[in-house]
């Protein structure tokens, strides 16, 4: 009789099931928000902490006599600080898995370098937690956001002086309510969906833009179960400082992989032979601040 893939002895020379060559990637939202955040850059202070002096100069010149004295005047001063902490991710890859040599999985290499991405939701997640403590806020809990919610934004914006360009980072159900009520709006004040050319200079979470605002998604909004609070700010709304690590990096027991000398992540690699484990420890130390809250409006719209 003839050899089948399916009968005895035939079934024997194969495998119930193989592995395909490619590692396909589930979706994860890796939006970064750094990059509408001023960086405050730290050196080495002796604290983990940072004050950042603010001043206000709004003081106008007062119409004074000839000869007249006249008194001093102090600009409006205050301070914040910022304050660098520790973020980890580990991981444990035990050697029976790297024995089998898989042909399709993640493996040790692609552990550590996916630290960087478990490095961006920590840090945005750190910037969207400061969006409740903003002052000034439109919507309306428990209902969905509307285009008017979008535009009291603006207007606040608008009477606190803050200067162009503005950002509004969403949730996702957010996003699909603004983008359900501007359906109707046309002309100039039409919503422009991101295109593929935007979103290269941009990199991933760009949504599109309506009245010059860049809209952007993402899962680390946070929710309090029954609504979520976005955010529309301008430049210096938030700061973060993050701390190099290349002197931890330099120390002779510590098994990292190369790391840049400005890089702010570390990644190593802590071996356990009595588990026969493998340990891939990413590291990271940064810090975010409300810099300003005048620069910042938030937006809490039901959640769903």
């Amino acid at each position: 009789m003839a050899i089948e893939y399916g009968s005895t002895p035939g079934s024997n020379q194969f495998v119930a099931a193989a592995m395909n060559p490619a590692v396909w990637a589930l979706l994860a939202d890796i939006q970064d928000t750094f990059q509408f955040c001023v960086n405050l850059n730290p050196a080495a202070t002796g604290s983990t902490a940072t004050t950042i002096g603010q001043v206000k100069w709004n003081d106008a010149m007062a119409s004074a006599g000839e000869a007249a004295s006249i008194s001093a005047t102090d600009p409006t001063m205050s301070s914040v600080t910022c304050t660098i902490g520790r973020y980890a991710l580990r991981r444990d890859v035990t050697d029976l898995y790297s024995l089998a040599g898989p042909p399709s999985g993640a493996t040790i290499a692609d552990f550590a370098a996916r630290m960087a991405d478990a490095a961006s939701r920590a840090r945005t997640a750190a910037v969207t937690g400061l969006f409740t403590s903003v002052s000034n806020s439109v919507g309306t809990g428990g209902s969905a956001l509307v285009a008017n919610d979008f535009y009291n934004a603006m207007f606040q914006l608008t009477e606190s002086r803050v200067p162009t360009p503005w950002v509004c980072l969403l949730s996702p159900a957010q996003l699909v309510d603004l983008q359900g009520a501007l359906r109707s709006e046309g002309g100039p004040t039409q919503y422009v969906p991101a295109t593929q050319e935007m979103l290269l200079g941009a990199g991933p979470g760009l949504a599109g833009t309506f009245e010059g605002v860049q809209i952007w998604s993402s899962d680390q909004v946070t929710n309090d179960g029954t609504d979520a609070t976005g955010c529309m700010w301008g430049m210096g709304a938030f700061g973060f400082q993050e701390s190099p690590v290349a002197s931890i990096a330099s120390i002779p027991s510590v098994m990292a992989q190369s790391v840049p000398a400005a890089s702010p992540i570390l990644v190593e690699f802590e071996r356990s032979a009595a588990s026969a484990t493998t340990s891939v420890i990413g590291s990271y130390y940064f810090g975010v601040v409300e810099i300003e809250d005048a620069r910042a409006v938030a937006i809490t719209t039901s959640k769903d």
